[in-house]
């Protein structure tokens, strides 16, 4: 387990502080060169600030009825991170994606959470595409998780009986992101999907 990168103060309950805490932990973890370290220091970063209180004052955009919510809490002007606020009813679900070459962490934030992971095998020049299911697992409120590229093809959604939130920083802007639907035969289609904000 990452050693934590920073003292974590308590009690940080309004929007503006509980966003001051996320971008302190990015800063300071963007300043170690491994990427597996970064994310490693953000997961466990993240999962103290929960712990504390210290996320408490973040605001989740309302719950839809037919998907899941965005809402934009922070982006670096530099373009180095962005930290996004998610709101998942029971059921929602991403579709198969990537995340265009930029690395995430995740916390949940309350509720449980499934994520399922797949490795792209192959792809033909029409953007049909083959994948293996790797492995599956469900999460709940307090736990972290994140992936690297080229690692990067996961669903991700709410499993439980009630709503959820979960926190996602991003190593870059994201804007737009890949997603594969199933066709006949196996395989998958890509197309790519602009990624805006709810609110």
């Amino acid at each position: 387990m990452a050693k934590p990168i920073l003292d974590i103060p308590l009690r940080h309950r309004t929007p503006s502080e509980a966003k001051a805490s996320i971008v302190r932990l990015t800063a300071a973890a963007l300043k170690i060169s491994d990427p597996e370290l970064t994310l490693a220091a953000l997961k466990t970063g993240l999962m103290a600030l929960s712990r504390s209180g210290a996320l408490d004052g973040i605001e989740y955009p309302s719950v839809r009825c037919d998907r899941y919510s965005r809402r934009l809490v922070h982006a670096d002007p530099d373009g180095r991170f962005m930290v996004v606020a998610m709101t998942w009813g029971v059921g929602h679900y991403t579709a198969l994606h990537d995340h265009a070459g930029v690395w995430c962490v995740e916390l949940v934030a309350d509720g449980e959470m499934e994520i399922v992971d797949y490795q792209l095998l192959s792809e033909e020049p029409a953007g049909r595409c083959r994948f293996r299911r790797v492995s599956s697992a469900f999460t709940s409120a307090g736990s972290s998780g994140g992936l690297i590229p080229p690692f990067e093809h996961h669903v991700f959604g709410n499993r439980g009986l009630r709503q959820s939130h979960t926190l996602h920083i991003y190593g870059g802007r994201m804007d737009r992101c890949d997603v594969f639907e199933p066709v006949p035969g196996g395989s998958w289609q890509r197309t790519t999907r602009e990624l805006k904000f709810d609110e």
